[in-house]
């Protein structure tokens, strides 16, 4: 168990050769990727890929995407309470009932997220990764997370106008441990919607209809890893 601490707390962000292993790795589920910064203040980019594994893309063909957040409000790291969002391997488990507490978690509902469950030298966590990536630590995190204790983990807006255009996260607003989309309106009045653009391509991914009902459908795999290089070295 120390060991496991020591290497969670250790780990590094991911090489550029390791990331494409983990991108190109096969799975039957829809599978979305937070791709993060050592640095939390800057935010990082999510994109999806399907059931068929394919990549959602855009009408002209360029990878789609948004930006996210995984920043603590409380500037703690990932094994305290209310700290960043661990790095690992996560659940998508449908979304919460209905969208109360606009301000703290925005307009739309926040996607449910699970640890994968305890299991023998982690097993079960271990079938969703390459076995190159067996002996590395970066989804420790989320094992040494899931063993203090840590919960209620999702990804939501939020209803909170960040006031401070230098922040290095503008126009973000840091959360108490959870996965942060850009829904709030700027100091502008410019008003994102990257919750619902979210929820809609899920549906879209796991080929059913937009509708209020099926939002509670949604299942899939969520990576989170940090990496320090740029994205356009990487193949999708």
């Amino acid at each position: 168990e120390f060991s496991l601490y020591i290497k969670a707390l250790e780990a590094r962000a991911l090489y550029a050769y390791e990331l494409q292993n983990l991108l190109d790795f096969k799975n039957d589920r829809t599978t979305l990727f937070v791709i993060l910064k050592k640095d939390r203040r800057i935010p990082g980019r999510l994109i999806l890929k399907n059931k068929n594994n394919q990549f959602l893309t855009n009408k002209d063909s360029s990878l789609w995407s948004i930006p996210i957040l995984g920043l603590s409000g409380r500037d703690l790291s990932f094994h305290h309470s209310n700290g960043q969002t661990p790095m690992g391997v996560y659940y998508i488990d449908g979304v919460m009932p209905e969208a109360n507490n606009k301000i703290e978690f925005g307009e739309h509902r926040r996607l449910i997220i699970n640890f994968i469950k305890n299991s023998p030298e982690e097993a079960e966590l271990a079938q969703f990764l390459p076995k190159t990536h067996h002996e590395l630590d970066w989804w420790k995190q989320s094992v040494l997370a899931r063993s203090l204790g840590r919960s209620l983990l999702r990804i939501h807006g939020s209803g909170r106008v960040n006031r401070n255009p230098f922040n290095a996260y503008y126009p973000f607003v840091p959360t108490s441990g959870c996965l942060a989309t850009n829904e709030g309106r700027s100091l502008w009045g410019k008003k994102a919607s990257d919750q619902r653009l979210l929820l809609d391509q899920l549906l879209l991914a796991q080929g059913l209809e937009r509708s209020f009902e099926n939002e509670s459908k949604i299942q899939g795999l969520l990576y989170v890893v940090e990496f320090s290089d740029n994205l356009s070295t990487l193949r999708f």
